[in-house]
């Protein structure tokens, strides 16, 4: 009898060893990294903590302080200047066009949110090593515009505006795992090509049909207005 229950509970470890030290080395690495970047930041921040400086009145040591913006300007001063630069507009010509033509079809109970990050959407389910590696493919993506409720900012439709780029062999790649990835997750998915005019009733006509499907599956009841 006992022979019987050891060889049973080593055929169970032998089936569930490699799923189990698999996802193991995947929290792991995962706690590793964050625990690395922890420390990183920690160490950058005490390199360039500006020091403060005193001086000696009346026997007392106080703290030199001046406006708000005489110690603003101080601070950003004395930090090492980054790479970046603000743009100076957040869509581009041919975005803002379409974002002027969705804003003449949408109802007062829609929200237009543009460039929308898909990390921000979609939830990965997987887990373990595909975890991240699913995460990774959509973490760096965008959404052009996300129609929400404008109650509860549920996520009704993405939108995605494609010009020629879009022709090209690796963005018809990402642009079909996309697809696939908003289909899995239940968020309608819709794709317009640029153009000078844009039909506002054929635009209307599909970004509702797209709406309607989506608040019968979310159960999200329409507001005045919305008809």
């Amino acid at each position: 009898m006992w022979e019987i229950l050891w060889a049973i509970g080593v055929i169970l470890a032998l089936v569930l060893a490699p799923r189990l030290l698999g996802d193991a080395i995947a929290y792991i690495v995962y706690f590793i990294r964050q625990l690395i970047c922890l420390l990183f930041d920690s160490v950058r921040s005490a390199l360039t903590r500006p020091h403060r400086q005193h001086e000696q009145i009346d026997g007392q040591t106080r703290t030199l302080t001046g406006t708000r913006s005489s110690r603003v300007a101080s601070h950003r001063a004395s930090r090492p200047a980054l790479p970046y630069e603000c743009k100076p507009y957040l869509l581009t010509l041919a975005e803002r066009h379409f974002l002027d033509a969705l804003r003449e079809v949408v109802h007062d109970d829609i929200h237009i949110c543009p460039q929308v990050a898909f990390g921000a959407v979609l939830k990965v389910t997987a887990a373990g090593w595909d975890y991240f590696r699913y995460w990774n493919k959509v973490k760096a993506k965008r959404i052009d515009f996300l129609l929400c409720d404008r109650r509860t900012l549920t996520p009704l439709v993405a939108v995605e505006l494609d010009d020629s780029s879009h022709d090209l062999p690796k963005r018809s790649e990402r642009d079909d795992f996309v697809d696939r990835a908003c289909d899995s997750a239940g968020l309608a998915i819709l794709r317009f090509r640029v153009r000078n005019h844009y039909d506002l009733h054929e635009l209307r006509r599909a970004i509702y049909s797209a709406i309607d499907e989506t608040r019968i599956a979310y159960d999200v009841p329409r507001t005045v207005g919305s008809e």
